[in-house]
């Protein structure tokens, strides 16, 4: 959630416009549609949860795009890559979290992923400004990011369909 609260000020200070450096959160948006209606056929080749883990890679990477980013157009490739990913992952949530948990609790699982993220949309942004605000640039908020989204990746990294599934007790 880091870009959503920094990129457009980021890119003001690289000396984009005021409405470039908003229409880079549109951007985002508008392409992770696409990531969300797009994703089915591939998902069905390679697996919901493998996609979801790409996905999960993706958006991480993504980060490294923005802290290499020189110009506004680096900050568009950044912002498409990052939707389009962003926009898989969340597509394909609610399918990898019946692949590993089943259909029983959904509605407490789905609960606990959606806490977790508020969690992490208050916090990673909070955190990202005192890093900010404490080095005085945004080098290291992203790198802060960048951290952040590589160990989302590795803590999907042992996600396998139905594993968690067979390992849990009747009752949960």
């Amino acid at each position: 959630f880091v870009p959503f609260v920094f990129l457009p000020a980021f890119a003001l200070e690289h000396s984009a416009g005021h409405v470039a450096a908003s229409a880079l959160l549109s951007l985002i948006g508008g392409v992770s549609i696409m990531g969300r209606l797009g994703i089915g056929a591939l998902s069905t080749r390679i697996g919901i949860v493998g996609v979801f883990k790409i996905s999960v890679f993706m958006m991480a990477a993504s980060y490294l795009l923005w802290l290499t980013a020189t110009s506004y157009y680096s900050l568009i490739v950044f912002a498409v890559v990052l939707g389009l990913a962003y926009g898989v992952r969340i597509a394909l949530m609610p399918g990898v979290l019946i692949e590993i948990f089943g259909l029983q609790n959904l509605g407490a699982v789905l609960g606990i992923f959606f806490t977790a993220s508020g969690i992490s949309a208050t916090l990673g942004p909070l955190l990202a400004g005192l890093i900010i605000d404490h080095s005085g640039n945004y080098r290291w908020a992203i790198v802060f990011a960048l951290a952040m989204g590589m160990l989302g990746f590795v803590a999907v990294i042992p996600l396998r369909p139905g594993r968690l599934r067979r390992d849990l007790p009747n009752h949960m």
